[in-house]
């Protein structure tokens, strides 16, 4: 599986491990992705700091592959939790932290 989110650390090289990985005729992995965030704002003048998403977008240009968001705001977590927690959807939501993602 490769699973992509922000990383402080991410490089070429991790961008071709994680391509090679998911583009291999034989391959079969799973792909997921913790959040789709563009970035966080800081300081006073509101610099943004890239987040997951920039990440994710170069893995998935360089791999050909879409990820799965298994984070909040993606279509994945809530029928899963609903089901696997035997939860009623209908008294069941999710709050996040951010407007446009989750």
């Amino acid at each position: 599986a490769v699973v992509a989110g922000v990383d402080d650390t991410f490089s070429y090289r991790k961008l071709c491990i994680a391509s090679l990985y998911l583009s291999s005729r034989e391959s079969n992995a799973i792909f997921m992705a913790t959040n789709l965030d563009v970035g966080d704002r800081v300081g006073s003048d509101g610099r943004l700091i890239p987040g997951a998403g920039p990440c994710l977008a170069a893995i998935q240009t360089a791999s050909g592959r879409e990820a799965t968001n298994v984070g909040k705001g993606g279509e994945w977590l809530l029928p899963h939790l609903v089901e696997t927690l035997n939860l009623d959807a209908q008294r069941t939501c999710i709050v996040g932290d951010r407007l446009d993602t989750d």
